[in-house]
């Protein structure tokens, strides 16, 4: 959970240490090599990851200095 400086909910508009009030849980996402279980809330952005196999391993440069492999 990414918290603000403002709440500990998806509702900015609450401050201090709020009780008795529900977050929002939008979807998980699941790190398993980690170990860890991401909880998503509201319209926090995720940064995306790397590939498993670089792009670089799709390309090639034959003998004539032509490339191979580029989208």
């Amino acid at each position: 959970m990414a918290k603000t400086q403002k709440s500990f909910s998806d509702n900015d508009k609450l401050t201090g240490s709020p009780t008795g009030f529900s977050v929002t849980v939008r979807e998980f996402e699941f790190a398993a090599g980690a170990g860890f279980v991401i909880p998503i809330l509201g319209s926090m952005m995720r940064m995306p990851g790397l590939p498993a196999v670089p792009a670089s391993e799709g390309m090639t440069i034959d003998n004539n200095g032509k490339i191979s492999g580029l989208s």
